[in-house]
């Protein structure tokens, strides 16, 4: 395995404990103390006491205060806090206007020695991103703490907003204020996507990411050099030390690739469409007699190009997953108007087709969640427990190959087949693995999106559901949902009491201890007569870490880093991981087990053919 190298360090403290000033908490003078002096002292609470921090030499003597010890295995973050500090102060020393995201949880500063890139009506601005990471290990006995940094581009739109119209590019549904376009991902995204520009902008992307890992390496050099000048009055590092991986703190893993099983658990090592050929699908019998009905909802505006769409679909379903009794059952409609769709829905009962096929164009995909007629038509059909699959009118024109085998993958996990499982070494019978996301609309209404349960090898068991509720109803619905899954799981696998049961838990979000967790400790007190425990596993590529190889190469696909206990980065594609943590309220928390599931499962996906960047729960 190659050395690589991070794009963090370690950060090291003269002492591992220093004195603080402090009194004892309340609300009331908490609150004043940080209006009071909120340009000198910052104000942390550490159970009952109001800890002070200095922001800057100057900061003023506090009347009130007392002093007292705190080392760092007793306060970590307290620790980690003030180090942020040091460097905001230290940067802001050197004419950087340094400003907290709060949503990426990254320091950011305009990088001053490198020009804006020019193009076309955007310019790209340097930016300097870092952040302060706490590594608790062993419980709180040993405490690491890590500078990551990045060089990123911030996108700015440089005309008006009438410029832009002028050019006949569409604004309608982007977000604008005050006549100002702001440089949204949603923005950008449509802006690329409406000039033409997507692989310019791609290409001059990726060809300066290729001198990142040396402005990484020359700032963080030039930090450690000057180590000295990064403090606040006594609170002093001793060192920033760069470092290559593995190394006596970190070291370095690899997972293999799983192995595939098909039909029979017999295994194949090539491509997984040859490998559905000639092995055929894990899921073979559940439909190798039966038919299966797919209602094709097809704009009469478009009929002969969809048409000609549905026959190279059926030869892959026939083909490939060897379904060989494929009904399309045609619904000639109006493409742009879905009433026509939704009298049609509504005159079905419950499960009568196996799935809805829906062809839509591409302004249809520019709705807002909650105003999408697509959305909508897939509620009713969740309703009539109805699965559904769209393709836009542009891909059934000019399809591909490769196009029509990933829909037609989809359509096989949307009717509920497992075209593969994959090998695990130690199998836990009762073990299920459930994706929970979620995401909130303009309208403050959170979207919740439950995932298809599997169980530890990846043999799917339950579908889900997904469909707007307010904030305020989100852990209710979470904990009926939990509830009334578990006793599906009990009957399916019929599972006696007294069993081991252990729910593996896919987020997508850190997990709130007023829903996610209230409602998973609400499940298994439910369920209080079979021995459960559970993990909530937090999977991201929302993160400040990157690893780099020094060259050209990337990092190899399941390259694994153990940070502690309870996070870890796994690679997958590119140069930043998969982050990985496990909240510490977890009963059941091998990390390393949990990652190589993780990364198992990204092997499962019901999207594509080859290998995703997340699990299948994603």
């Amino acid at each position: 395995m190659k050395v690589l190298i991070p794009n963090f360090c370690e950060l090291k403290l003269e002492s591992n404990s220093y004195r603080f000033n402090f009194k004892k908490y309340d609300k009331e003078s908490f609150d004043n103390l940080k209006a009071d002096y909120k340009d000198q002292w910052w104000f942390y609470r550490l159970s009952n006491k109001i800890i002070a921090l200095p922001i800057n030499d100057e900061a003023p003597v506090l009347d009130g205060f007392e002093n007292v010890e705190i080392s760092i295995e007793d306060a970590p973050y307290l620790y980690c806090r003030l180090i942020e500090l040091m460097f905001e102060r230290y940067f802001k020393e050197k004419s950087r206007d340094v400003f907290y995201d709060r949503y990426a949880r990254l320091y950011k500063f305009r990088i001053e020695k490198e020009s804006e890139i020019e193009f076309d009506d955007l310019k790209l601005q340097p930016q300097c991103c870092y952040s302060i990471h706490t590594i608790v290990r062993k419980n709180g006995a040993s405490v690491l703490f890590l500078l990551s940094m990045c060089r990123e581009y911030r996108p700015i739109f440089n005309q008006d907003h009438d410029a832009y119209f002028r050019k006949g590019v569409d604004l309608r549904d982007w977000d604008v204020r005050s006549e100002k376009i702001l440089a949204t991902r949603s923005n950008i995204k449509k802006y690329l996507e409406r000039t033409g520009k997507s692989s310019a902008y791609d290409s001059i992307l990726e060809q300066r990411n290729a001198t990142e890992f040396s402005y990484v390496s020359k700032v963080i050099s030039y930090l450690s050099n000057n180590v000295a000048r990064v403090c606040i009055e006594r609170y002093r590092l001793s060192s920033i030390e760069h470092f290559n991986l593995p190394n006596n703190s970190f070291n370095l893993d690899f997972f293999n690739k799983p192995r595939n099983i098909y039909y029979n658990y017999s295994t194949y090592s090539g491509l997984y469409d040859v490998g559905l050929k000639e092995r055929r699908p894990f899921s073979y019998d559940n439909f190798s007699r039966s038919q299966v009905n797919i209602a094709a909802f097809i704009p009469k505006s478009e009929q002969k190009q969809v048409e000609k769409f549905l026959d190279a679909l059926n030869e892959k379903l026939r083909g490939i997953f060897h379904l060989q009794n494929v009904v399309f059952n045609p619904y000639y409609v109006d493409g742009a108007d879905r009433r026509g769709h939704a009298q049609i829905i509504s005159g079905f009962g419950m499960g009568e087709v196996d799935c809805c096929l829906f062809f839509l164009y591409r302004e249809d995909k520019k709705q807002e969640s909650s105003k999408s007629a697509y959305n909508k038509l897939k509620s009713k059909l969740i309703n009539k427990g109805i699965p559904s699959q769209n393709v836009l009118i542009e891909t059934a024109a000019r399809p591909n190959d490769f196009t029509i085998k990933n829909v037609s993958l989809n359509i096989y996990a949307k009717l509920g087949g497992t075209p593969w499982v994959i090998e695990r070494e130690t199998e836990t019978a009762n073990e299920f693995v459930i994706g929970i996301g979620s995401s909130i609309d303009r309208n403050s209404r959170r979207n919740i999106g439950f995932a298809s349960v599997f169980d530890f090898n990846g043999s799917y068991i339950l579908g889900g559901s997904s469909h707007f509720v307010s904030y305020d109803d989100y852990k209710l619905e979470l904990s009926n949902y939990l509830i009334d899954l578990v006793g599906s799981l009990v009957s399916i696998k019929s599972i006696t009491l007294g069993s081991k049961i252990r729910l593996v838990f896919h987020l997508f979000k850190s997990a709130s201890e007023k829903v996610e967790i209230s409602s998973i400790t609400e499940c298994i007190e439910r369920y209080g007569s079979f021995d459960m425990d559970f993990a909530i596993v937090n999977l991201s590529l929302e993160h400040n870490f990157k690893v780099y190889t020094g060259s050209a190469d990337l990092p190899a696909r399941g390259t694994y880093i153990q940070l502690s206990e309870h996070q870890a980065l796994m690679s997958m594609t590119g140069i930043r991981p998969l982050q990985i943590r496990v909240d510490r309220r977890s009963t059941y928390y091998d990390i390393r087990e949990l990652s190589r599931q993780a990364f198992f499962f990204s092997y499962l996906s019901c999207r594509s053919f080859k290998p995703a960047n997340s699990p299948v729960t994603a």
